[in-house]
Order: C-alpha cells, then sequence, then structure tokens
C-alpha cells in the first residue's frame, strides 16, 4: 500500500497543453506510440481540470511492481474513490498481474503497438504533423520561417521551440536512455538506408568491420528498433515480399545520426511522417516516392526542379500510373505551384506547406 499512497499523494500536474489532433474518447483507452511522441501530454491536456486520480509511472526504478501491488490496487481505488487510473510506461510483463475490469475510466501508456487488451480502445499518437507544429510556433506567422524550423527541429514536440543544436542534443540523450551502445551502432547504420531499400545482413556486415556483433544480435535490434517506431519500413507495391523502404519516425534523426547531407532524403522522410497521420497505408514503387492504394493517390518528392521537367517526368511515367489507376499525382517541391491534366489523371506541384495543409 505505501507504492499506492505514494502515487495517489504526488499526482503529476496536468495542465492544458496545445490542442492536438487526437481526442480521448473512450473510458478504457490504450494510448501508444514511439517514445516522445506526445503520450503523456495528451492524457495530461485529458486529465486537467478532473480530480480523483491514480497516477502510476511504472518507469520509477525505486519502486518494485510485483504481484502484491496489483493485488491491492482494487481495494485501493474503491476505498479512495477514484475514478481515473492510468498507467504510464505500461509494458507486457505486467499483463499477467493485471485486472483491467476496474470499474474506473482506466487509460494506460505504452510505446509497445502490439499491445492488445481486451475492451481497450487503441489510440496511436504519432509526432507532431506539420500542422499542430505550426500551433506550437505562435510566436512565428511566417509560414516558410515555421517550414525552416520544423527541417532543423523534428516533429517531436519536446523540439518544437529549442534550437537546432539542442533539439540534436535532446535526441542524443533519448537514444543513450533508450538503447544499448551497439543498439544505437545499428541504429547509426541503417541511417545509411534512408529513403532506400534496406539489407539488415549488409548492416551487420559493416558492423562487424568494426564492432564485436552478431548477426542474431544485428537481426533482434534492428526489430526492437522497428517495434519502438523508430524506425519505420514500407513495401513495395510492385513486389509485396520484396525489399522495404526505411524512414525514421522522427526525421531528424537522420541529422543526429548521419553525418552526410542529402535533402531530398531528408524532405521524404518529412511527407512520410505526415503521411503516418492519414492511418493509410504507404507502398512505394519503381517510379513512385510514395503509393496510396486506397486513395489512389502517387506522390514523388522533387525539391528543386523546373515545372517543364516536372511535366516531363509526368508524361514518362504515365501509363505506369494508368496500370496503378492513379488519379491524383502530387509532387511536392520547395516553391513551385502548377496544376495540370493528362486524361484522367490530375497532377498537381505544391511546395510542402500546401501539400501537408491540404492533406
Amino acid at each position: 500500500m505505501e507504492i499506492l499512497n505514494y502515487f495517489y499523494e504526488n499526482l503529476p500536474e496536468f495542465s492544458k497543453f496545445i490542442t492536438r489532433k487526437y481526442n480521448i474518447t473512450h473510458p478504457k483507452t490504450l494510448i501508444y506510440g514511439q517514445n516522445f511522441a506526445g503520450k503523456t501530454m495528451i492524457i495530461s491536456d485529458f486529465l486537467a481540470n478532473k480530480s480523483d486520480i491514480l497516477y502510476i509511472d511504472f518507469s520509477l526504478m525505486k519502486f518494485d511492481f510485483n504481484e502484491f501491488f496489483f493485488i491491492n490496487l482494487e481495494n485501493f481505488i474503491i476505498k479512495n474513490g477514484i475514478k481515473y487510473l492510468v498507467f504510464d510506461h505500461f509494458n507486457k510483463e505486467f499483463i499477467k498481474y493485471t485486472n483491467f475490469n476496474f470499474a474506473v475510466d482506466f487509460f494506460i501508456i505504452s510505446i509497445d503497438e502490439d499491445l492488445d487488451i481486451l475492451n481497450f480502445k487503441k489510440l496511436k499518437i504519432n509526432p507532431l504533423s506539420f500542422e499542430e507544429f505550426i500551433l506550437f510556433n505562435k510566436k512565428n506567422s511566417d509560414i516558410n520561417s515555421i517550414f525552416s524550423i520544423f527541417l532543423q527541429n523534428g516533429n517531436m514536440p519536446i523540439n518544437a521551440n529549442l534550437t537546432h543544436f539542442e533539439a540534436i542534443k535532446n535526441i542524443q540523450n533519448i537514444l543513450k536512455i533508450n538503447l544499448s551502445k551497439n543498439e544505437i551502432e545499428v541504429l547509426k547504420q541503417s541511417s545509411n538506408f534512408l529513403h532506400k531499400c534496406v539489407s539488415i545482413n549488409k548492416i551487420y556486415k559493416d558492423l562487424k568491420v568494426n564492432f564485436k556483433i552478431s548477426k542474431d544480435f544485428t537481426y533482434d535490434a534492428f526489430l526492437k528498433l522497428s517495434r519502438k517506431k523508430i524506425i519505420y519500413l514500407i513495401k513495395n507495391y510492385e513486389n509485396l515480399n520484396g525489399q522495404k523502404r526505411l524512414y525514421f519516425g522522427d526525421f531528424l534523426m537522420y541529422d543526429v545520426l548521419n553525418s552526410k547531407k542529402d535533402f531530398k532524403k531528408k524532405l521524404c522522410n518529412v511527407v512520410f511522417c505526415e503521411l503516418l497521420n492519414l492511418k493509410v497505408e504507404i507502398f512505394y514503387t519503381k517510379f513512385l516516392d510514395f503509393y496510396i492504394k486506397s486513395m489512389n493517390l502517387g506522390i514523388l518528392v522533387i525539391p528543386f526542379s523546373s515545372k517543364e521537367l516536372i511535366l516531363l517526368k509526368f508524361k514518362s511515367i504515365f501509363k505506369e500510373l494508368e496500370l496503378l489507376k492513379i488519379t491524383n499525382l502530387i509532387v511536392v517541391t520547395i516553391s513551385s505551384n502548377e496544376e495540370f491534366k493528362l486524361n484522367k489523371i490530375k497532377c498537381k506541384i505544391l511546395p510542402f506547406s500546401e501539400f501537408v495543409l491540404g492533406l
């Protein structure tokens, strides 16, 4: 009971944050997503101005969350008239002890996307979209300036109002806390495959030149990075069992891990992160950076090119677009803005800000 009393008497400060595109609508909700995407911010916003809360943070190392703790939990809830129960940093190891049928509004926060609990509605939290990032930068009204800050700082809420240097240091510290040294090395090697087909075997071969590391560890570490949504993999629509392309959940990660500069790759990662918010399956093809079959939408990322060259590109892949039944092709650029149509396919050339705000 000592642990429960501690949490009951030491609630976090719940406050209203800048509104995001997520709403808790179910009394039993499992909130999940990658580290520092803003999960705790969402629940804090929801609990502001509410009372009779028990907020249990399983990340606190000073406590032993054993079976006895969970046995006492139900009586504690009843005795103290708890209306809102929160399990933060919850993971699968506690499932065997837990009763999920408490007569309270019950919210669980986890990074584990594979966690499924009967009668709980799942709510995935992604890092900031560009539209949300704009709200975090109320002092700046120029959309181009905000976009520059967005590119420099990435899409994590904690980095929205920092300098580029501070944001880099933040991500480095997060990685050091959550990953082992060798797992970070696997992640660094993975960064060489941004917007490319990834080979875990190639990552292993490159690593073993300088590190004592096994193939099994490399594969396990890569799966862990994928499970934590630090990296994402998308399929080739033309060969669903073929190689997958790699992207980061936070596009600042490339700047943190890789000394090379490649604006096209980074912008592709930014576009990918925005597409995640559509909650649709994302593919790539031989001719398209991104293909969303459910929307008959193809996307090309061509930062710096003339309208004339983009038109020629459009015409050169027209037959492939028809075969994919694409009705809309969007070309994401830095500044160009144009629209034209070839037969039944509409092509829009849009600067990034117009593209994402129109999704």
